[in-house]
């Protein structure tokens, strides 16, 4: 039993503006050992496990063999072109590739975001430690360091820069996710328009419906723009059938009115989860392609519900917990839990 469409900046309750402009977090965990004790295992694991014993392995070889021609494909075409189909992923690669193996280099891919993305949280994120350990664990988000290894470096570098405390930092970490896996664009332009948005004060909901219809309508555009851009996804997704069943939809909509549900302040500190889940139920009928950027932010939707309080956050808890435990049974007579070949 798996929910259809869905397999990712951290929720800004925990954030709080510094005097040079970036971001702190409000209630800093203590420093000990456990982020990168549980980072190091994390990461181990998943970089030990069989390298061509899983879905996609053999494109990220490829990947790690010919994204010198790749690109050299891409600029024949435009910088444009270029720019729309994630060069830095692919300089990354060409690094790699230098100095080692194309076997080493995806094992070096899955580690580094394998680490630097719980480390991370781990150190910035208050709750309870076993349960933002256990988010970790969820399908949807292990899956970025197990078959979607490009989402995961770019989920693990859009990480690290919104918890930059240098607001200059910061912005240009995040601005290059877009370059690593294009999904970003959208988490990017989410975020801008946040950042925007609040600058004139407006309350939760006005922004909310100023979100749903603009992302309506950039569904509705996003293949044109997708083409016009030259990006691959273009040519990938053309012609494909939207065939979801609805199960997602109504599942993330009750995620998306408990956080509703929890008022004008929590929709303010955790506009931009709220804002990606929104993004998610305004596209779900309208692209192939809304799964894969809801994927990208999954992760910080999830870390804003760990800061609901009392019936909700025992509710986000269950269903949370419940879609976990599903995906998993409903995977174990599948090679590799439904990800191997």
């Amino acid at each position: 039993m798996t929910i259809d469409q869905t397999a990712t900046m951290p929720t800004s309750a925990t954030l709080k503006d510094t005097p040079d402009g970036g971001i702190a977090p409000a209630a800093s965990a203590p420093h000990s050992v456990l982020p990168a004790a549980f980072a190091l295992m994390y990461a181990t694991v998943l970089t030990m496990l069989p390298i061509n014993a899983f879905q996609d392995r053999t494109n990220y070889l490829a990947y790690a063999d010919y994204s010198d021609f790749i690109l050299w494909h891409y600029l024949i075409d435009g910088w444009s072109a270029v720019f729309a189909n994630e060069p830095l992923w692919l300089v990354v690669n060409m690094a790699l590739a230098s100095c080692m193996s194309n076997y080493n280099a995806v094992r070096v891919i899955i580690f580094l975001p394998a680490f630097v993305t719980p480390f991370v949280i781990l150190r910035r994120e208050r709750g309870s430690a076993l349960w933002l350990i256990f988010l970790f664990l969820v399908p949807l988000v292990i899956k970025n360091n197990i078959i979607h290894l490009r989402q995961g470096v770019a989920v693990a570098l859009f990480v690290a820069g919104y918890y930059d405390k240098v607001r200059w930092r910061r912005w240009l970490i995040i601005g290059l996710t877009p370059l690593v896996h294009s999904s970003f664009f959208f988490l990017v332009m989410i975020e801008v328009l946040n950042q925007v948005t609040a600058r004139f004060r407006l309350s939760p909901w006005v922004r909310i419906i100023f979100f749903i219809g603009f992302f309506l309508t950039l569904g509705l555009l996003l293949g044109v723009l997708s083409a016009s851009l030259g990006a691959r996804q273009a040519g990938e997704y053309e012609g494909a059938s939207i065939g979801v069943s609805g199960v997602a939809f109504a599942y993330w909509s009750i995620i998306l009115a408990i956080f509703i549900s929890a008022g004008k302040d929590f929709l303010q500190r955790e506009a931009f989860a709220v804002s990606v889940l929104s993004f998610y139920l305004c596209v779900y009928f309208l692209t192939v392609v809304s799964g894969r950027i809801f994927e990208s932010g999954l992760l910080f939707v999830l870390l804003a519900g760990t800061h609901l309080s009392g019936w909700r956050k025992k509710a986000f808890v269950v269903l949370i917990i419940g879609f976990t435990l599903a995906n998993y049974i409903g995977r174990l007579n599948e090679p590799w839990l439904g990800w191997g070949v």
